[in-house]
């Protein structure tokens, strides 16, 4: 991805082999609203009065190759996340497995697109909430853990043998916990009870009556503590005074979409302008990227366009593309001239530009990977003369694998023809289905001379 001004980009494509193919650190914010693994088929028309167009998902999953080659991928790059997956696969089973080596491989590569100062916010439910907080751990690592945010709303209760569910969950990760932007947004001002102002008062906190603010701090041992350099200078005591307290992990003053919102587009599962507006002001400044690898009804771009963010959406589909541009121009209108919002809409991979120094020269690559397989085919596992094997890509470059070292092992000349463009499992089901073919062939020429035998 080249480094451009005014980024509006909008990928209709599976996201995976799109992120591959963007440069290594070159987002600063990343927010994604997956499938929630919630058994539901969503299907809902798209934009006003549509009937045609629908944003249809089957939000159900089940074990396939596809997967299986994802996990070995992600098996050689993060092995602790593929043990978290294995394990969590073998306690909630196969749909759950599915799903996260699914969620695995797009995380893996959302971390190594994110510059070292940026953030992820992963929106979930909490079904999911705590296994996905896991595999974020195995891949972000668990000291880059910033918040579970915990976005609460209201809407019509539905009698169940269980209490009702009224929130959301979102997974706040860093990049860097020492190096990640960020700025803490302030609550609103509430009044606080007597009792809390007269303690405050016993205590010697500098106590603002005119406003009684729900949070009373001591601002002098606060100033004292940042000129000797052990706290930042986050806020003074008159921006805390004039915005109020600074805002916790709970967020309840954001409403869910109600069906009738202006908002609405007919998206089934479109979040508030307002909850991205505030996460993509907490975690980036203007004129930097944010990338939604799961955009559907463009909120995000939206928000980042109002925020004056550069911004990458991506979403499988066709109907994102209209969608952003009629959101775009609905809000934009009697600001700008259309022409300012244009939207690069694409469908084919991109090119990466930083892949300079990752491709070694192939006469010492290939003896290094010849020592590493103990000098095997990693298809058939025989024995094979290096000058015989030849270079594999582990993740085809049809699905955005990139032609550099860690992309790369030796197969022998046979298992290469036999895997093509596909993935390994592909290779070792079609090795077993030989293998089978030819143990049941021996067996019956067995059979037949021994039946021979008999007749003689």
């Amino acid at each position: 991805m080249t480094k451009t001004q005014n980024i509006r980009r909008l990928w209709t494509a599976d996201n995976l082999p799109i992120l591959r193919c963007l440069d290594a650190e070159s987002v600063d914010l990343i927010y994604l609203d997956p499938p929630f693994n919630s058994g539901k088929q969503w299907e809902n028309p798209i934009g006003e009065g549509s009937k045609k167009a629908l944003a249809s998902f089957k939000d159900t999953w089940e074990l396939s190759d596809m997967h299986a080659d994802e996990e070995y991928a992600l098996s050689l790059a993060y092995p602790k996340a593929a043990a978290v997956i294995s394990a969590l696969g073998e306690v909630n089973g196969e749909g759950w497995k599915a799903y996260l080596i699914y969620m695995g491989a797009r995380l893996a590569e959302a971390r190594r697109i994110l510059k070292p100062t940026g953030s992820i916010y992963y929106h979930c439910d909490p079904l999911m909430s705590h296994g996905v907080k896991l595999l974020m751990d195995a891949i972000f690592g668990g000291e880059n853990y910033r918040n579970e945010i915990i976005w609460h709303y209201r809407r019509m209760p539905a009698k169940q043998k269980q209490l009702q569910k009224m929130h959301d969950v979102i997974l706040f990760y860093s990049k860097n916990k020492k190096k990640h932007y960020f700025e803490a947004p302030f609550g609103e001002l509430t009044p606080a009870s007597e009792r809390t102002i007269e303690r405050a008062r016993i205590k010697g906190y500098n106590v603002n009556l005119k406003k009684r603010m729900a949070t009373v701090f001591d601002w002098d041992k606060y100033n004292a503590a940042v000129k000797s350099g052990e706290l930042p200078p986050n806020l003074s005591a008159k921006e805390s005074e004039d915005a109020g307290p600074l805002m916790n992990a709970c967020w309840t003053d954001i409403p869910i979409l109600a069906p009738t919102a202006k908002e609405r587009t007919g998206y089934p599962t479109q979040k508030p302008l307002a909850l991205l507006e505030r996460i993509i002001k907490m975690s980036s400044q203007k004129g930097e990227i944010v990338l939604d690898p799961f955009c559907g009804c463009a909120t995000t771009c939206l928000a980042a366009e109002r925020l004056e963010r550069q911004w990458i959406g991506i979403d499988l589909a066709k109907e994102a593309s209209a969608l952003v541009v009629k959101r775009l121009k609905k809000d934009g209108e009697g600001k700008l001239e259309f022409a300012a919002y244009e939207v690069e809409h694409l469908t084919k991979l991109p090119k990466r530009t930083d892949l300079q120094g990752l491709r070694s020269d192939d006469a010492i690559l290939k003896p290094r990977l010849y020592k590493m397989q103990n000098g095997e085919c990693l298809g058939c596992e025989n024995k094979t003369r290096i000058e015989l094997m030849d270079f594999d890509h582990i993740i085809a470059e049809s699905r955005g694998g990139q032609d550099v070292d860690e992309n790369l092992q030796l197969l022998c000349g046979n298992c290469n023809s036999i895997k093509g463009d596909r993935g390994m499992h592909y290779l070792w089901r079609r090795i077993l289905e030989r293998r089978t073919e030819e143990t049941m062939q021996k067996y019956e020429e067995k059979r037949r001379a021994r039946a021979k035998e008999r007749k003689q």
